[in-house]
Protein backbone atom coordinates (compact mmCIF):
# COMPACT_ATOMS: atom_id res chain seq x y z
CA UNK A 1 0.00 0.00 0.00
CA UNK A 2 0.75 3.64 -0.48
CA UNK A 3 2.45 5.19 2.48
CA UNK A 4 1.47 9.55 2.25
CA UNK A 5 4.62 11.15 3.23
CA UNK A 6 6.69 8.52 4.80
CA UNK A 7 10.41 7.79 2.76
CA UNK A 8 12.42 5.13 3.96
CA UNK A 9 15.97 4.77 2.58
CA UNK A 10 15.96 1.30 1.34
CA UNK A 11 20.02 0.55 2.47
CA UNK A 12 18.81 2.33 5.61
CA UNK A 13 15.98 0.11 6.50
CA UNK A 14 18.63 -3.26 5.90
CA UNK A 15 21.84 -1.71 7.07
CA UNK A 16 21.48 0.07 10.27
CA UNK A 17 19.01 -3.26 11.64
CA UNK A 18 15.83 -0.67 12.15
CA UNK A 19 13.65 -3.19 10.41
CA UNK A 20 11.55 -4.00 13.25
CA UNK A 21 11.17 -0.37 14.52
CA UNK A 22 10.48 0.28 11.50
CA UNK A 23 7.41 -1.97 10.79
CA UNK A 24 6.20 -0.87 13.94
CA UNK A 25 5.84 2.52 12.95
CA UNK A 26 4.80 2.02 9.80
CA UNK A 27 1.49 -0.11 11.45
CA UNK A 28 0.86 2.36 13.61
CA UNK A 29 0.44 5.07 11.15
CA UNK A 30 -1.75 2.87 9.58
CA UNK A 31 -3.63 1.82 12.69
CA UNK A 32 -3.89 5.75 13.78
CA UNK A 33 -4.51 7.11 9.75
CA UNK A 34 -1.50 9.83 10.55
CA UNK A 35 -0.65 10.76 6.78
CA UNK A 36 1.09 13.48 5.02
CA UNK A 37 -1.83 15.73 5.69
CA UNK A 38 -1.97 15.18 9.58
CA UNK A 39 -2.04 18.16 11.92
CA UNK A 40 1.17 18.09 13.98
CA UNK A 41 1.02 20.52 17.50
CA UNK A 42 4.42 20.79 19.09
CA UNK A 43 3.42 20.26 22.88
CA UNK A 44 7.16 20.53 24.18
CA UNK A 45 10.55 21.44 22.40
CA UNK A 46 13.57 21.62 25.18
CA UNK A 47 17.24 20.27 25.10
CA UNK A 48 16.46 17.08 26.69
CA UNK A 49 12.09 16.84 25.71
CA UNK A 50 10.78 16.22 22.26
CA UNK A 51 6.17 16.07 22.70
CA UNK A 52 4.20 15.99 19.50
CA UNK A 53 0.46 15.99 19.16
CA UNK A 54 -0.33 14.12 15.73
CA UNK A 55 -4.22 14.53 14.67
CA UNK A 56 -5.31 14.05 18.51
CA UNK A 57 -4.49 10.84 17.82
CA UNK A 58 -1.36 10.09 18.95
CA UNK A 59 1.06 11.75 21.36
CA UNK A 60 5.11 10.90 20.35
CA UNK A 61 7.64 11.46 22.85
CA UNK A 62 11.46 11.99 22.31
CA UNK A 63 14.31 12.46 24.79
CA UNK A 64 15.17 11.86 28.27
CA UNK A 65 12.96 13.24 30.45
Amino acid sequence: GKLDGFVLVYDHFFSWGIQKKTSDLIKLRKRTSINATSKITIEAAEADLYVANIDNRLMVKIGSR
